[in-house]
């Protein structure tokens, strides 16, 4: 939103966004499956036993399905170039979202750092790099799979959650539809205008938070711990959740904390001013 004009049809960018990674989603998910059942036959194993999730999917299957698509060691050579080009791309792609998505919401939040944002985007590069320095070293893929399990899924479930029922609930369904049409000068053609209102106050309001509250549900249920040996013994800081833990629960307090402050300056001023302080 902070490099996104004014007037522009961010309905429209999201409809496309939201197609084109579920589509992709959905394509490489058939490319993937198709070519662990074609290892699990070859090896008469059951799929669940070819590899786990996680990396194992890219650095496992992709090459055993880029070394089987032509007899020709050129043509797999090509596609595997291609492949983890496209791959580390994305990676570098995804940090620097990453990385801006952070420096935008600090200068946002704070205007008078805005003639430091060099600074703030090297302090946010160096605090990432060494976050993920032990993720390189030898055991480093323990940490990895901590990361993975903790705070890729349920932290963005929760989070989406929270955002939905403050915006939907807190600002109000239909406050925020009049800002869309009054910032768009459209409306999704599908939808008759005339339930415009009721279609999304019911979308936001009740369907999407149950929806999530299910699937975080789910989540917390179906979640395996990671159960990890470092010579003979048991990776405590992951088996009794000391990195678990705060992954899980300082992003939701980060969250609670601005929605207090937000509040606090609608109705208390005093409160505010305390509230900044600590």
């Amino acid at each position: 939103a902070s490099f996104s004009g004014f007037r522009n049809n961010v309905i429209k960018d999201t409809s496309v966004i939201v197609m084109a990674d579920t589509l992709t989603s959905v394509f490489g998910a058939m490319i993937v499956f198709m070519y662990l059942g074609s290892m699990a036959h070859t090896l008469n194993v059951d799929v669940n036993k070819v590899v786990s999730a996680g990396p194992g999917l890219v650095f496992i299957v992709w090459p055993e399905a880029m070394a089987k698509l032509s007899n020709s060691g050129w043509v797999n050579a090509a596609f595997a170039i291609t492949f983890f080009s496209m791959l580390y791309f994305m990676g570098v792609s995804s940090m620097i979202s990453l990385t801006e998505t952070i420096a935008s919401f600090v200068t946002d939040y704070n205007p008078i750092l805005r003639n430091k944002r060099k600074l703030i985007v090297f302090v946010i590069c160096l605090l990432m790099c060494v976050a993920g320095l032990p993720m390189v070293t030898k055991n480093g893929i323990y940490f990895f799979d901590i990361v993975d399990t903790y705070a890729s899924a349920i932290n963005l479930v929760i989070l989406a959650t929270v955002e939905i029922v403050f915006i939907a609930w807190v600002y109000g369904s239909n406050r925020f539809i009049n800002d869309l049409r009054m910032m768009t000068n459209s409306w999704p053609e599908f939808i008759p205008e005339k339930f415009n209102y009721q279609y999304f106050s019911v979308l936001w309001r009740f369907l999407v938070p149950i929806f999530n509250t299910f699937l975080l549900g789910q989540l917390l249920i179906q979640m395996e711990l990671p159960k990890r040996e470092f010579w003979g013994k048991k990776f405590a800081i992951s088996n009794y959740g000391w990195i678990a833990v705060p992954l899980l629960i300082i992003p939701v307090l980060i969250v609670i904390y601005h929605v207090f402050i937000v509040i606090m300056y609608h109705f208390n001023p005093v409160l505010l001013h305390l509230g900044m302080i600590l």
